[in-house]
């Protein structure tokens, strides 16, 4: 079989070491130089000599592949047809408008106290049920969120219990999800929560308190820090949960970052919690509501690949090279009942960024649209009343541009990585959103490579000693 090398690949050198990364498979292998030449710097590729496992292992990694192959629309084909699987049904629940806290770049009117009605609640196990038996999918995915979801504690129980229980009738596995502050996470909030399967948990801390309760207060004006932490603390003390501490970083807490990674080693959470770093971005068309000072892109991917070190070598779980990603998120899935976001007024969109926020398309986009008219609403798919009215305009326009070329994403190598990344900020700025793993992957490839083939993290942190001295 003629071959050649991919286009989707990210190679680079670390201690005399050739690294090479396939995009399109997440695998990384290390070759030598002459290899290297033969693969990256010769007009022609010539594998004479070359021993046929070496072969069979760049093939199976996709470093090599077919000469014949039309490798961009290969990877378009398969998310096309990705955006099509009905094999998992997804929905999430804002549950409620209102939120306990204040934070400094949430893009959300959260002072409304609005929650699901009971009325929008049968007519939501009723849509499951529908779909069930329209699509037979495999599995069943809540997310709940808000607003802050726990503020509306009763109605989550209910909800999540009405769908496990259809679920179970009909032999379909169930999982649910909660994104929350943790505020009000009482020993008795938790154990009704797990009563209905709700084992996963993302919960938010800024840095330690100093930090956090300046960007996180609550609406009363007390610090929210003890609170959120105290959740963490009380639900890692349970088998089975998983606990993802996202940390939201701007130029005002991101020394922060390693004195709240010692605070949980010193409770001895490190291997039971799972640390998110994440740069604050813009959230919404109205930035008027923000106060966080932004970092550059390429100035947080420095910082983060030193965290991640750091983490690694305290035994935080990290997750360093990313896998092939065929849909950038539920936005972009064809079928326009799956991956519903439903708010607390039993209206349908399908980003989380959408409920109680606003959002206005690029100019460059308004060639898109219809007419001025359909910009108001033009998120809103339809609700729980009336079912879906309107089109996918989010995921189709994204899907389009992909189908045209126009978005530079797809001369991209990295492509079979991230999709294209975030539909709903490239529609307000007209542009990718790149994940930051863009600009630091080849320290990542350099930190993964080492903890496979250097003995381990063990190894790694005797080496780092030893150069400490």
């Amino acid at each position: 079989m003629d071959l050649k090398t991919s286009f989707y690949v990210k190679n680079t050198s670390t201690n005399g070491h050739r690294l090479v990364f396939s995009t399109r498979t997440g695998k990384l292998k290390r070759i030598n130089d002459e290899l290297y030449n033969r693969l990256f710097v010769s007009p022609n590729l010539d594998l004479n000599g070359v021993p046929k496992k070496v072969i069979d292992g760049l093939v199976d990694s996709k470093i090599l592949v077919p000469q014949s192959e039309d490798e961009q629309q290969v990877i378009l084909q398969e998310n096309r047809e990705s955006s099509s699987n009905n094999n998992s049904y997804g929905i999430t629940i804002a549950i409620t408008q209102f939120c306990n806290q204040d934070c400094i770049y949430c893009g959300q009117d959260n002072s409304v106290y609005k929650v699901l009605s009971d009325n929008h609640v049968e007519l939501l196990l009723k849509e499951v049920r529908s779909y069930l038996k329209d699509y037979s999918p495999k599995n069943v995915s809540i997310t709940f969120y808000g607003g802050e979801p726990s503020t509306a504690i009763e109605s989550v129980v209910k909800i999540a219990s009405a769908i496990k229980q259809i679920c179970d009738e009909n032999g379909i596995s169930f999982n649910a999800k909660m994104i929350t502050n943790g505020v009000n996470f009482t020993p008795k909030v938790i154990n009704k929560l797990f009563k209905v399967k709700i084992r996963q948990y993302q919960i938010t801390l800024d840095g330690p308190a100093k930090y956090h309760d300046c960007r996180r207060p609550l609406k009363t004006g007390g610090s929210s820090f003890a609170k959120s932490y105290r959740a963490i603390k009380r639900l890692s003390k349970h088998k089975n949960v998983g606990i993802i501490v996202r940390v939201n970083l701007d130029q005002n807490n991101l020394g922060s970052v390693q004195e709240l990674l010692d605070l949980l080693i010193s409770d001895g959470l490190q291997k039971k919690v799972f640390v998110d770093l994440a740069p604050v971005h813009s959230w919404g068309s109205d930035v008027t509501r923000y106060r966080y000072e932004p970092l550059s892109l390429g100035e947080y991917a420095g910082i983060e690949l030193d965290l991640l070190t750091q983490m690694v070598l305290e035994d935080f779980s990290v997750n360093l090279l990313p896998n092939r990603r065929n849909s950038p998120c539920i936005a972009t899935n064809s079928n326009p009942r799956n991956g519903l976001v439903i708010d607390a007024n039993g209206n349908f969109s399908r980003c989380w960024e959408i409920p109680y926020s606003e959002i206005k398309p690029h100019q460059r986009l308004l060639n898109k649209i219809n007419s001025p008219a359909d910009q108001k609403g033009l998120f809103e798919l339809g609700s729980l009343a009336e079912g879906i009215a309107k089109p996918n305009w989010l995921g189709q326009t994204f899907l389009q541009i992909f189908e045209e070329k126009t978005i530079e994403c797809v001369n991209c190598p990295l492509l079979p990585s991230c999709a294209g990344g975030c539909p709903v900020q490239y529609v307000q700025h007209a542009k990718p959103f790149c994940p930051i793993w863009k600009y630091n992957l080849e320290g990542r490839i350099a930190l993964s490579y080492a903890i496979a083939h250097v003995g381990g993290v063990e190894s790694l942190k005797n080496q780092v000693q030893a150069t400490l001295g």
